[in-house]
């Protein structure tokens, strides 16, 4: 799958059957008046998009009228992806956190190109490496899945991450009130063992410049969660920080779950406070996840 990815053409393809396949079973037929409210009747005239028929109308009343629709155009969203070493787990496997989150991406983008909103991308480490503006225009979107592909084609980048200094860069540099959409796995790596009181200062910041934003929680379930590698010693590395151990993984499960859990409750709460849409995305499962709750977050950014 990674290899087949490494084009912007299969890129935007994959993208386009992602949403399209979601959106029929959401309104059955895809499209057609989507990006808009319905507002009122008009008396049908020569030149009129005839897709726009309302023909129950017809049928009552034998005269010809469309639909008239207020288009939704004023929402600016900006991507956001950790492209740090961890994000390339698992290795060699049909797909990794990294892969997952640029079909996402690319898959958004699509969506939000019908809707007419713009759109940009922000990469990241443990600085921002690349940062497009949100723009509504096929050479934005040709940028960004090119920068995309980039490092859908490196097999691992030997960075940590640090989503904190990403989050006040874009309080920072964001011109205009956005949707910010991130992706990453909340992996780092914790010098003083104050990421708790960090993060809620960097979601404070971004609150107050009154944008708006999706933390979509990357991670493959059955393993970064749920520990499940048997009975067999394992051997594990952290990709942040290189650091090595060997245990048996289900003498340590419990614990394990216990800290996770414990880490993931105080990050929803701290989102929670500050009015941001934490949503866990295991890579196993379909994209749906991701466009249910960006459709939902973006009819309250909306209003």
């Amino acid at each position: 799958m990674l290899k087949e990815l490494t084009s912007i053409d299969k890129l935007d393809l994959l993208a386009k059957k992602i949403v399209e396949g979601y959106l029929i079973g959401l309104h059955r037929s895809p499209f057609h008046g989507f990006s808009a409210e319905f507002r009122e009747h008009k008396q049908y005239n020569i030149g009129d998009n005839h897709r726009s028929i309302d023909y129950k109308v017809y049928a009552r009343t034998d005269k010809l009228f469309i639909k008239k629709f207020d288009e939704e155009t004023n929402l600016r969203c900006q991507m956001v992806l950790d492209v740090s070493n961890s994000m390339y787990f698992p290795k060699q496997q049909k797909k990794n956190k990294l892969e997952f989150s640029c079909i996402a991406i690319a898959s958004l983008i699509h969506l939000l190109k019908k809707q007419r909103d713009a759109f940009g991308l922000t990469i990241f480490t443990d600085k921002v490496l690349q940062n497009i503006e949100p723009k509504l225009t096929e050479k934005n979107k040709q940028l960004i899945y090119s920068a995309l592909n980039s490092y859908l084609k490196l097999e691992a980048n030997p960075s940590n991450s640090d989503i904190v200094e990403c989050i006040h860069s874009l309080a920072y540099t964001l011109k205009r009130r956005s949707l910010v959409v991130v992706f990453t796995d909340l992996l780092h790596t914790e010098v003083n063992n104050d990421f708790d009181i960090r993060f809620m200062k960097a979601l404070q910041h971004l609150s107050f410049q009154k944008h708006d934003l999706i933390l979509f929680y990357v991670n493959q379930k059955n393993t970064e969660i749920n520990l499940n590698y048997g009975i067999q010693p394992t051997e594990f590395i952290d990709l942040e920080s290189n650091e090595r151990v060997k245990l048996i993984p289900a003498e340590v499960q419990a614990k394990y779950q216990e800290a996770l859990t414990k880490k993931i409750s105080t990050i929803k709460s701290k989102c929670l406070q500050y009015g941001v849409d934490f949503v866990e995305a295991d890579i196993d499962a379909d994209y749906n996840q991701i466009l249910s709750s960006f459709l939902r977050k973006r009819t309250k950014s909306l209003k």
